[in-house]
């Protein structure tokens, strides 16, 4: 082989080589078909503000313009990762044609990590992975990066050296407040309290009296004749309750007139294990009353 021949050699492998680096750069090998994949699909990102201070809220689009003819769409996903920040809120818009999707991230972030350590510093979130087949099902991966931003601190030099210095906080608790006045409550509370006291008061007297009409007697009436009819009342109005109270006072009536053995059945009568009936106090208070007209 002459030397010439034998020069050619090697620029021809170099030539291989070089087609083949900028094929692989085009997407040959993405696509697996003559179309590119920077033709199948765009991508391109922005940031709402590329100057942010800390605890600012970010918004971060994306936006992918695709081919349908080489890209099935229903196949396309996008995993973002914005290490510390936030996703508050997402959302995707498409055209009509679904050529055209634009999605929006509102990023936030208020732990101390995301402090920056000094006035401002240069970050960059990581590339965003968007993933996808072809019509002739091929699978796809592609990274997309986001542009840089500076955070920047609220905070000077020196009051970082020194933070204690520059804490400043109110200890005095707020003003209290209330729906209702505490005095007037109190006042409120104690007039209740008062007043149900005296109808407990009031219940508990027309509870102990044998009965209205019993109570009131006639002009001249004696104690003893007003029980007597205490008596009868409550045997006819078919409460024990009352005829035991009315017997009761009967049988004190006659021990304060000295007839203690009469005194005596009256109290064992009204408490009985067994509830006076209304017969057996009828029949005692006629007994009663005929020995006092015998008298």
């Amino acid at each position: 082989m002459s030397r010439p021949a034998l020069w050619l050699l090697p620029a021809a492998a170099a030539t291989v080589v070089v087609v083949l680096v900028v094929g692989l750069a085009l997407g040959w090998n993405e696509s697996g078909s003559g179309t590119p994949a920077s033709a199948q699909l765009a991508a391109t990102t922005s940031l709402s503000s590329r100057a942010v201070a800390f605890g600012d809220p970010l918004v971060a689009r994306l936006d992918l313009v695709l081919d349908p003819r080489a890209i099935a769409r229903n196949s396309i996903e996008v995993t973002p990762s914005f290490g510390t920040y936030r996703v508050v809120s997402r959302s995707l818009r498409t055209t009509e044609a679904g050529q055209r999707l634009t999605y929006r991230y509102v990023l936030e972030c208020l732990d101390p990590v995301c402090a920056p350590p000094s006035a401002r510093v240069e970050q960059r979130f990581q590339p965003t992975t968007v993933s996808y087949r072809t019509r002739t099902g091929q699978a796809v991966t592609r990274r997309v990066a986001w542009p840089s931003y500076l955070l920047s601190s609220r905070l000077t030099d020196a009051e970082r050296r020194q933070p204690d210095r520059n804490l400043r906080f109110d200890a005095a608790p707020p003003p209290a407040s209330y729906r209702i006045d505490p005095r007037s409550l109190r006042a409120s509370l104690a007039a209740t309290a008062g007043l149900l006291t005296l109808v407990a008061l009031v219940l508990a007297g027309l509870a102990l009296r044998p009965g209205a009409a019993a109570a009131e007697g006639a002009p001249g009436e004696s104690r003893l004749a007003q029980a007597l009819r205490a008596v009868r009342v409550s045997s006819a109005n078919g409460r024990p309750t009352e005829r035991r109270k009315a017997l009761g006072w009967l049988g004190r009536e006659l021990r304060a007139v000295e007839r203690p053995s009469e005194a005596d059945e009256a109290r064992r009568l009204a408490w009985s294990a067994d509830a006076p009936t209304a017969k057996s106090a009828g029949e005692f208070a006629t007994e009663i009353e005929t020995a006092e007209k015998a008298e």
